[in-house]
């Protein structure tokens, strides 16, 4: 069954990127219209989509500010910290980003994966130090949510970040069982919901490195909380985090 459903999602990985890379420079992912000159977001949707603050907490990558002491977001210090290093967000997960990532997850418009992606890695280039990740590993699904959705959110975003910051992609964390989605619950239920949700394939992969978790929307942190958990619990020196947006 393994072995079918990574068939399945390289297949159909190659067959998209194929397609994406005839018609995606001249068409901006967003808006699908054609661009008048050269490749990329046309302007008007790079105009209308959010931005965070320079200031930026260093665990969530929220613009939040400073709360006390710390050099962290209020919500970050009411939850106690994170098990992560660092926190880097592209996008708070509102207007125009937060459509993009509905119709990427929910609507199957892998082609604005690419986009996403660079995006992500820019903003990681900005805020990421002073992390040095030797590894990306994408936040899995499980085998039956893949199997309906048709591919990984996290594992497509991983293999361009991972091409952008020419780091390697490993699969290493897999789903033991299959949870309820985390939209619609509150913090305690998400919580619940994911505990002790992932296992490693194999520590090896993972012991001594520092990893770049990937997932697309952070909200209460939960499911990255429990994925870097299961990381430095099987040797990781360390975990940061990376996401497409911030709620």
């Amino acid at each position: 069954m393994k072995q079918y459903l990574r068939s399945v999602r390289t297949s159909g990985r190659f067959l998209w990127e194929t397609l994406d890379a005839f018609l995606a420079p001249h068409i901006c992912p967003l808006c699908r219209q054609e661009l008048a000159t050269g490749c990329g977001v046309c302007e008007n949707c790079q105009k209308a989509l959010p931005q965070l603050s320079d200031e930026r907490c260093p665990l969530c990558g929220g613009s939040r500010g400073r709360y006390g002491l710390l050099d962290i977001c209020r919500q970050c210090s009411e939850a106690g910290g994170h098990p992560w290093f660092r926190g880097v967000s592209a996008f708070p997960f509102q207007g125009l980003a937060r459509e993009a990532v509905h119709r990427f997850k929910y609507q199957k418009q892998t082609f604005l994966v690419p986009f996403l992606a660079a995006r992500m890695v820019e903003a990681w280039r900005k805020y990421g130090a002073p992390a040095r990740p030797q590894l990306i590993v994408p936040v899995p699904l499980h085998w039956s949510r893949l199997w309906q959705r048709g591919f990984n959110q996290a594992a497509l975003l991983a293999e361009f970040i991972g091409k952008g910051l020419q780091l390697p992609v490993c699969h290493a964390l897999c789903r033991k069982r299959r949870t309820s989605q985390q939209a619609g619950l509150s913090r305690d239920e998400r919580s619940k919901n994911l505990k002790n949700a992932f296992r490693i394939h194999n520590a090896a992969q993972v012991c001594n490195q520092s990893i770049l978790l990937i997932d697309d929307v952070f909200t209460t942190g939960n499911t990255l909380q429990e994925s870097a958990r299961v990381l430095l619990k099987n040797g990781a020196a360390e975990v940061n985090i990376l996401t497409i947006a911030r709620d």
